[in-house]
């Protein structure tokens, strides 16, 4: 005959997984709320709030931008080897740091 108390320990024990898998998810769920709240608020002042008119960039400015750092990246990120992972990480940390330099986005972003 069975023991009754061997077979209600593992349903405890799973029992307790899953509380703890739900205050987890809880939690993960809370700290989503608090970055939309600040996110919406961040919002709500930049719309209440703009700024000076001449300061503003239009979206069409922010993309040009965007595509002139991001071309310029491209052309020398596609350089890399990337034949398997040991050879991609070995690749894009000197990549890094050689590339992405303050000075060196700053020219970048000069000729735009």
């Amino acid at each position: 005959m069975e023991d009754p108390a061997a077979s209600i320990a593992p349903s405890c024990l799973q029992k307790k997984k899953e509380e703890e898998e739900f205050a987890a998810l809880q939690k993960e769920v809370i700290a989503l709320h608090i970055i939309q709240n600040s996110y919406e608020h961040m919002l709500q002042h930049q719309k209440a709030n703009p700024g000076p008119e001449e300061a503003r960039l239009t979206d069409d400015a922010k993309f040009q931008v965007f595509q002139a750092l991001m071309d310029e990246m491209f052309i020398t990120f596609q350089h890399i080897p990337m034949d398997n992972f040991k050879q991609l990480i070995a690749g894009v940390i000197p990549w890094l740091e050689e590339h992405c330099k303050p000075h060196i986005l700053r020219n970048i972003l000069s000729y735009t």
